[in-house]
């Protein structure tokens, strides 16, 4: 028997063609990984795409490289789940269309079995009963395969898979994003945040002690490095010159000459992993998110007070920031000293909303003009966002 098997669930497309169940005649494979690396990890929608664009070449290619036709082809194979849904929809269209084209049964393969099953492949002798260790993508399983369809899961992980131990972000920012809701949504940290914000000491203690770290040093390894760059002086408010970073306070001065105005060069690149700090103080440290720059508003301050720090009207400022007259941004906000863009330009597609969101923070979140944002998503400015609505960035 051969079969024509198609794979799309993730950012390679894949058409084989198999004999037996044991013999490989073909594998024809398109991979997209270069063009995902610009953006730091697998972009569905573009995967989707890619995933349209090969598969129809690629079936063409595995039936010549395999020497066969397509009256050869007994049954039509394709994973139907786990994966990424736009993706694994391209294979399984395309799969039942080739199947009623040639009139031949199609067979649904879950993507995980299919990765037990691959070891029949590599290893031709190899019969149940065996134990199998899977690990795939966020699954981490320990299966008894009692027959070649009976499957009895014998244990997983409860919290983290595998490969979940280190994980890659598309920006900075992102993955600080991502370690604030770990530390929200988990039960195990929320004593900590009884603690005062500032208390650093309590926190590196706490985090120790809910089983953060395995390090029994953890804490005062901890406490030791914002000790000895002195970071806690920008919980105050205060920025560190970068000549200390690295080097104990007792050889080095502790704060810059103050210097009453931060000029726009001073840039801290989120995107590109070039955090850094400032040697500044009194004046702002400025952050650059999707090609624009934008300074935190910190207590005391207005949106006049900034604008006359970086020489822009109050106007002018407002309205890089869709400010309606009058409002005020509170401190912590974002405030954008420069146009922010009409679209994405990070290759973030589609944001998830949270509960309380508006269009209006989703644009400064993004470095979106909420006009444009509007425009995008087909909405008014004052329309309501709901919790899990998707909302397109570009």
């Amino acid at each position: 028997m051969k079969i024509l098997a198609f794979e799309s669930s993730c950012d390679e497309t894949a058409v084989a063609v198999v004999e037996d169940g044991r013999r490989v005649l073909s594998d024809a494979i398109a991979s997209q990984a270069d063009m995902h690396a610009l953006y730091g990890g697998v972009v569905p929608e573009i995967a989707s795409r890619k995933h349209v664009e090969a598969i129809a070449a690629l079936t063409d290619k595995a039936l010549a490289d395999a020497g066969v036709t397509k009256r050869d082809i007994d049954a039509v194979a394709v994973t139907y789940a786990p994966g990424l849904i736009g993706a694994v929809l391209v294979g399984l269209s395309f799969a039942k269309s080739v199947a009623y084209a040639l009139g031949v049964p199609l067979i649904p393969v879950h993507h995980i079995r299919g990765h037990i099953a691959a070891n029949y492949l590599a290893f031709p002798e190899l019969e149940p009963p065996f134990l199998a260790l899977c690990m795939s993508g966020g699954n981490t399983l320990l299966v008894d395969v009692r027959d070649y369809t009976d499957l009895v899961l014998v244990g997983a992980t409860r919290d983290d898979a595998a490969g979940e131990c280190f994980r890659k972000y598309a920006s900075v920012e992102d993955s600080y994003r991502d370690h604030s809701e770990f530390l929200d949504r988990s039960e195990r940290y929320q004593d900590l945040f009884k603690l005062d914000p500032l208390d650093y000491k309590g926190w590196a203690y706490g985090l120790k002690q809910a089983g953060y770290a395995t390090n029994p040093q953890y804490a005062e390894l901890l406490i030791k490095i914002i000790e000895d760059n002195r970071l806690y002086l920008l919980d105050e408010g205060r920025d560190i010159d970068p000549q200390i970073m690295g080097n104990r306070p007792d050889k080095q001065a502790l704060i810059a000459e103050e210097i009453p105005h931060a000029a726009p060069a001073d840039i801290v690149d989120i995107d590109n992993y070039s955090v850094s700090v400032q040697g500044r103080k009194g004046g702002h440290t400025v952050y650059q998110n999707n090609g624009s720059q934008f300074v935190v508003l910190r207590e005391g301050e207005t949106l006049s007070s900034v604008a006359g720090e970086f020489g822009l009207s109050e106007k002018k400022l407002a309205k890089y920031n869709d400010f309606d007259a009058g409002t005020q941004p509170r401190p912590g906000d974002m405030v954008y000293i420069r146009a922010k863009n009409k679209r994405s330009q990070n290759g973030k597609l589609i944001h998830i909303a949270k509960d309380g969101e508006t269009l209006h923070g989703i644009s400064q979140m993004y470095g979106i003009r909420l006009k444009n944002l509007c425009s995008i998503n087909r909405r008014s400015r004052d329309s309501q966002v709901s919790a899990g609505q998707q909302i397109r960035l570009m």
